[in-house]
This record gives structure tokens, sequence and C-alpha cells, in this order.
């Protein structure tokens, strides 16, 4: 009995200062862009929806009318449990009026103290406290929580069947984005594997990292003696460039992990420094050179990019990191995965970051330490969605902007031909194209 809680709704578009933004968005940029998949999530049955940390035009997520009364349980008739994110309430009685069910992780805003005093100065009734409550039983009945213990002794997670799954989803993750008859590799190649994450299991930070064994296989590990390891500043050495010069392959496995790509702050646009030259000393010297980019989202490579004869871009791929990569590398595997999003060549290409806050890479930690769910401490600041509609590939066809890779973009080791085509009119503007695939 497990309720997925669907989130951060809504609006959540930008770790930086994320609980001092105001994301101001229009009417129907919000109803085509940014409620959708939440809809969706609630007409397939979802027992929970989390609020996010930010204002949407000038009300914060965890006690807006329009979208939790409004839109939510009204348009869409949610019934259940809407949670609010980490220390993101703000106030009690704007909560009460309209907002979350449960405080979380504990309360803060809705102690029973608070609640009373709410109740004694008419702010709210009985009756809309009791609505909140039966929110929560509705979506604890719904996913047996009343009659099943909560520690399910006889359930084991990591069971050979759990690894198969992850293993599966981490292979049709992988998105080959270039490929210049390099890969697959044949067995037996000599490869030297380097980057900052050839040696870890990268993963992003926050509450979507994993518990992963101290022994956990990486890539250097699974390849083994197979590959020889470069250090960090391998280039600095004339026998380890000497060693690059004559593998068959190099393997760079570059991005960022659980400290750079993380919550409340954003990570960079380019790779790390000492990563972008590896990849540049690796190709002057050694034309076989693939490199996987390990990220949530698009970084720079068009500084590399040209160099390089094949690239693969991974996200993160969880405990079956290593598995994932030998099987892809090697061809036991067929690439299948698509880009979930438009690859621009400069960060200034995409509309929406031309209005972001220039300074989003400082990590600043006294802004992360003070404010978090104070509405006392620091002014909120406007987050204009000025780009609208205009996300993505809709920005880039409208705009007929170069892009780097398209939305959808993946290759795979499989060639296809068509033969017999043939297109029969089927209206005014209406064609059927049927062939045969080989």
């Amino acid at each position: 009995p497990v309720i997925a809680t669907v989130k951060h709704y809504a609006c959540n578009n930008s770790e930086y200062d994320r609980h001092k933004s105001n994301s101001i968005v229009d009417e129907r940029t919000l109803r085509e862009i940014y409620l959708p998949a939440f809809k969706r999530c609630v007409e397939c049955g979802t027992l929970a929806v989390m609020t996010s940390y930010n204002q949407i035009n000038g009300t914060y997520a965890s006690e807006h009318p329009y979208l939790l009364d409004g839109i939510l349980r009204g348009e869409w008739c949610f019934e259940h449990l809407v949670v609010s994110d980490w220390n993101s309430l703000y106030s009690t009685d704007g909560v009460l009026s309209c907002g979350v069910d449960l405080e979380m992780p504990g309360p803060r805003y809705l102690s029973k103290e608070k609640v009373l005093d709410a109740l004694r100065r008419n702010v709210v009734d009985e009756d809309a406290v009791d609505t909140k409550v039966l929110h929560l039983f509705r979506a604890y009945e719904k996913a047996g929580l009343f009659s099943s213990p909560l520690s399910d002794q006889s359930f084991h997670a990591g069971c050979k069947e759990h690894r198969e799954v992850a293993l599966e989803v981490a292979q049709s993750s992988v998105v080959l984005l270039k490929n210049e008859q390099l890969l697959p590799l044949k067995k037996g190649a000599s490869i030297c594997l380097g980057g900052g994450n050839a040696d870890k299991v990268a993963q992003g930070g926050g509450s979507s990292m994993i518990h992963l064994p101290e022994d956990q296989v990486t890539l250097a590990k699974k390849l083994g003696d197979q590959a020889t390891l470069l250090p960090t500043y391998w280039y600095r050495s004339r026998t380890y460039m000497n060693t690059v010069m004559h593998a068959d392959v190099v393997i760079l496995v570059v991005g960022f992990d659980h400290v750079l790509e993380s919550e409340a702050y954003d990570r960079p646009w380019k790779l790390e420094k000492q990563d972008i030259q590896s990849i540049k000393h690796a190709t002057a010297l050694n034309k076989n050179t693939v490199v996987i980019v390990q990220s949530g989202g698009a970084v720079e490579m068009s500084s590399w990019h040209s160099s390089v004869k094949a690239i693969l871009w991974t996200s993160y791929l969880g405990s079956s990191t290593a598995e994932a990569l030998e099987s892809i590398v090697f061809g036991t595997c067929n690439p299948c995965g698509k880009l979930p999003f438009t690859w621009a060549h400069k960060l200034s290409d995409y509309r929406s970051m031309r209005v972001y806050p220039k300074d989003f890479q400082l990590l600043n930690l006294d802004r992360l330490r003070k404010g978090q769910g104070d509405p006392a401490v620091r002014e909120v600041s406007p987050l204009s969605y000025t780009e609208g509609l205009m996300v993505g590939y809709r920005q880039f066809d409208t705009e007929q902007l170069e892009m780097l890779y398209c939305f959808g973009h993946g290759l795979s080791y499989s060639d296809f031909s068509y033969e017999d085509l043939t297109l029969v009119k089927k209206g005014e503007q209406l064609f059927e194209l049927s062939c045969t695939e080989i």
C-alpha cells in the first residue's frame, strides 16, 4: 500500500531561490503548458498531490484558492490528499481557508495550538477542518493503509525481479545522440576510461537520491582489466597520453552528481573544466572517442561536440548504471531512448533563460539557509514567464532557430529501409502513407 504523490503543483520551474520566487504566468500558458500533466494524473487516479514552494501570480501554492479549490478540487473533482512540500507553508490562516491538508515534515503552521486559535478567531469553521481530515482518510482507505501494516515484513525491496526492472528501465533510457560508425564496440577492444563519473554511480541530489551499497559496481569496475582508468588530469602525463593515443577507443563519462545537481539551487550549464579539457585532449590524440553525458538535462556541448565520434546521454540510471552502460557500449542492448527536451547550442537560445537570474550558477549557502519557509525573511522576487507558450520545440520551430538536437531525437544501432511506398489521397488535405519496412 503505497501512495504515489504527484509533484510539484504548480509552476515549479526554478530551483534558484524557490522559496522566494513568484511565478508570473498567464492563464493560457498555465492551462496549456503547466497544468495538463497534473490533470492527466488526477484522471488516472492519483491519491496525492504535493504543492510547490513558490508563489504563482502572487500567492503561495500551498494556500492558493484558484489552483487548489478552483481547479484541482473544483474542475478536476479531486477528493484526496493534498500535501505540502517540506517546509513550504507560510501561514496558518491561508492554509486552513483554502490550502493543503497535510503539513510536512511536521506541524509548524498547522499545529494543534494554531488551528484551535484560528477556530476561536472564526478564520475557519470545524467543517473546513473536517473536510481536510476526510481528504486524508479517503486517500488512506483507497491505498489500503487501514487494513495493512505500515511495515510489511514479507516485502523484500531490491529482489531479483526489482533489479531486472531497474536494468530494463536504465537500458531503455539511454539516448544515442551521435554515432559515426564507432559504437557498438567489439569485445576485447582496448579501452581508456576517464571522466569525473567513470568510477562512481552518479545520481541527482536531494529527494531523488537512492541509497546504494558501498561496494556498488561502477563502470570502471565493470570493465575491469579491459580498460585503463585515467586519473583526472591524465593529459599532464606523457605516459597516459601515449596510452590514450594507442587505445582502440577512449570512453569519457562526464556530467554532474548529487552535489552539483540537487535541490534548492541550479546546476551549471557547462561541464566541469577538467572534463572539458579531458574531452579536447582525448579527441586530439585519438579520433575514436566516446563521451557519455550524465545530467538531468541539456548541457553545453558545442565547444567539443564536432570532434567526438559518439555521444550518449544517459540522465541518471540508478543502481543499474554500470551494467546498462556496458550493455549499450558493447551492443548487447540496442539504444532506444529519445530526448524529452530540445537541446540548444547556447543557454541563451532558450527564450525562458533570457530573463532568468544571471547568477543562477552561484551557490549561496546563506541564501539557502535563510528564508526556507519563513515569510518574514527576504523579499519574494518575480520570475516572469515572458516566453509564454514558446518553450521547447514550440519556440525553436516558431523562430526557426537551429538546435543541437531536436526533441525526440535518438539513434540506434539498427539500419532501417522502406520499400513499396504508396500515397493515397483520402480527402482535400488528407493522405494515407503505406510501405513495407525492411
